[in-house]
């Protein structure tokens, strides 16, 4: 314990930016300076680096990790290294003598790469850290504890098989809930309501027919990219470097439009602390140009 109210001794964590944020905490990545796409194998921090965490967390000795489900096999690998690191233990001290309180459901998101849920048995005993824990099972629905009907069929959906066929009560009731064009239920989305597709030329189609609704002047913004390389920041070349989403190095397009009244949602995350994480939307309110600087 410390009597320091800015000494950190509980480290909050998640996959995440969104709910690194809804719990006031990091994504693990940035919380354990842990690369987001690292190797199957644990690199060790540079000691200049490695210091910098052993002063913030010297007094460290609880990590919560929420949405545990996509936290794949490696990475919580990385994260035993790294605490290792920190706290200067030997490799047969998991976590390095700090407590793990994890927090998630198997039945949900899956990690996203590799697609090696902790849950699953491992062949490899040094990797399977995650029969080190103790698993307690909470079973008192609390979301949707108004509705009972609803809530039975959620968790039916939940723990149902691949290939197991949906009861005939639990499809009338999904159906029930079904937004169709012609609205012979009764339903009806709002226009602005989001919309998921599963594809990203579907929601770049999307978002051109609502951009082409509004009544204001849609702006085209092209990218600019940049290297930062020997330490100086240069122009990779004057031309828009084209990029699409399937390039793994970037998430960002080679060009965006925008207009006044449009909805925007980041894709990336910028400023976790401060809310501006991957998944958070919002309305454009106003355009406001400036000379931008010049880099060299």
């Amino acid at each position: 314990m410390t009597e320091n109210a800015e000494e950190v001794t509980v480290l909050l964590l998640a996959h995440m930016g969104t709910a690194a944020f809804n719990i006031y905490g990091q994504t693990i990545c940035t919380g354990l300076k842990i690369p987001p796409r690292g190797s199957h194998h644990y690199t060790p921090l540079a000691e200049e680096s490695v210091n910098t965490l052993r002063m913030k967390y010297r007094h460290l000795q609880l990590v919560i990790i929420d949405e545990i489900s996509m936290v794949s096999v490696p990475q919580f690998d990385y994260i035993n290294g790294r605490l290792q690191q920190i706290k200067g233990c030997s490799d047969t001290t998991y976590f390095g003598n700090v407590s793990i309180l994890a927090v998630g459901d198997f039945y949900q998101l899956p990690p996203i790469s590799p697609r090696t849920p902790l849950c699953l048995p491992r062949d490899d005993i040094l990797m399977d850290l995650w029969n080190l824990f103790n698993v307690v099972e909470l079973t008192e629905i609390m979301r949707q504890k108004d509705d009972v009907v609803f809530a039975q069929m959620l968790n039916r959906l939940r723990t149902r098989k691949r290939n197991e066929p949906i009861s005939d009560t639990d499809m009338k009731l999904l159906q029930s809930r079904t937004v169709s064009g012609n609205h012979d239920n009764g339903l009806s989305a709002p226009d602005d309501a989001m919309h998921l597709f599963y594809r990203n030329d579907d929601v770049d189609d999307h978002n051109e027919k609502m951009l082409a609704t509004l009544s204001t002047h849609i702006h085209t913004i092209q990218a600019i990219d940049i290297d930062q390389t020997g330490g100086r920041i240069i122009r990779r070349n004057e031309q828009p470097h084209k990029t699409t989403r399937k390039d793994r190095n970037t998430t960002l397009a080679d060009e965006l439009k925008l207009a006044v009244g449009a909805r925007v949602m980041l894709i990336s995350n910028v400023d976790v602390t401060d809310g501006l994480c991957n998944g958070v939307s919002g309305v454009f309110k106003e355009f406001d140009y400036q000379e931008y600087r010049q880099f060299c």
